[in-house]
């Protein structure tokens, strides 16, 4: 499924950025609304998907949150 393939490589993208090694989390939520009404478009010929994520990623000495919002098709 291409979609996980896609929020497991932003995770990944977001442990690196803080210096985390995504290994030894000791817990980590990833939450992600997915809308397909925000953009109008023709469903018959294209469907725009809007995402949003959140993830809350936690070492034994911090936590770290993120966001992003995109809209692929």
């Amino acid at each position: 499924m291409q979609i996980a393939k896609e929020i497991q490589a932003w995770l990944e993208q977001q442990g690196k950025k803080e210096g985390v090694d995504i290994s030894r989390l000791e817990s980590a939520t990833l939450e992600v609304d997915v809308d397909t009404g925000k953009v109008a478009t023709s469903r018959k010929k294209i469907v725009l998907f809007n995402f949003e994520c959140r993830s809350n990623i936690k070492t034994n000495s911090s936590t770290y949150k993120a966001n992003v919002k995109d809209i692929q098709q």
